[in-house]
C-alpha cells in the first residue's frame, strides 16, 4: 500500500460548503470512473476528511502545496487559499537578471584567467607568503597554496575579483527589492483560489 499526492483547485469566492460539495462530486466521479479497487484507487474516494485552513492565504500555489504536503495526514485532505498573480513581464527585473548573468560570467572568466596565469608565469616556482613554501608551477592544481591553502594570486587580482563579487551582491540586492515591489503591485490584481490537497491510498 502506498500514498499519492492529489489536488484540486477552485475559485476563492466559494464557501467551505461549496468546496466540500465539489470534492464530494469528484469522489463520486472517481468512484464511477476508477471503481473501488479494494480501497487503493489513488483518487478522492480514498481521501476522507478535509480540514479547512482559510485563515491563512498563501502567496503562491507552490507555497500552499508544500505546506499542505508537510501538514496533511495519510488518507485525509487539507483545503487552503492561495493567491494567483497575473503574468506580467517587468522590464526592470529582466534587465537586472541580465546584468547578474553577465557579471557572473565575467567573474568566472576572471577567476579562470588569473588562476591559469599562475601556471604560465615565466618562473618555474612560486612562493607562498604565508608558509614560505616554494611550489613548482607545473604541479599547481588551483590558485591556492597546496600546503596551507593561502591564495597565491596577486593582491591586484584578488581586488578585481572582490569588486566583481561586490557588484553581483549589489545587483542581487536590487533584484530582491524590485521583485518585492513588483509582487506588491501585482497583489492588487491577484485573485484568491482554493487548493484542496489530498493524500490518497494507492
Amino acid at each position: 500500500m502506498g500514498a499519492d499526492y492529489i489536488s484540486l483547485t477552485y475559485k476563492g469566492s466559494l464557501t467551505k460548503d461549496q468546496v466540500a460539495k465539489k470534492v464530494n462530486g469528484q469522489r463520486k466521479e472517481d468512484r464511477s470512473y476508477n471503481g473501488h479497487q479494494e480501497g487503493y484507487s489513488g483518487d478522492w474516494q480514498t481521501v476522507s476528511d478535509i480540514g479547512y485552513k482559510a485563515s491563512k492565504v498563501f502567496d503562491t500555489f507552490d507555497e500552499a502545496y508544500d505546506w499542505c504536503g508537510n501538514n496533511t495526514e495519510k488518507w485525509s485532505g487539507t483545503a487552503v487559499k492561495y493567491r494567483e498573480y497575473p503574468k506580467v513581464d517587468n522590464n526592470k527585473i529582466i534587465a537586472i537578471k541580465t546584468k547578474i548573468t553577465e557579471a557572473s560570467n565575467s567573474l568566472a572568466t576572471l577567476r579562470s584567467k588569473t588562476s591559469e596565469a599562475l601556471k604560465k608565469a615565466t618562473s618555474k616556482t612560486i612562493g607562498c607568503k604565508n608558509c614560505d613554501s616554494k611550489i613548482s608551477r607545473e604541479y599547481l592544481r588551483g590558485p591556492k597554496c597546496p600546503v596551507c591553502s593561502t591564495e597565491l594570486r596577486s593582491t591586484t587580482d584578488l581586488n578585481r575579483i572582490s569588486k566583481h563579487e561586490d557588484k553581483i551582491k549589489e545587483l542581487n540586492k536590487k533584484l530582491a527589492e524590485e521583485e518585492k515591489k513588483h509582487l506588491k503591485n501585482l497583489e492588487k490584481k491577484s485573485v484568491e483560489k482554493w487548493l484542496v490537497f489530498g493524500v490518497a491510498a494507492c
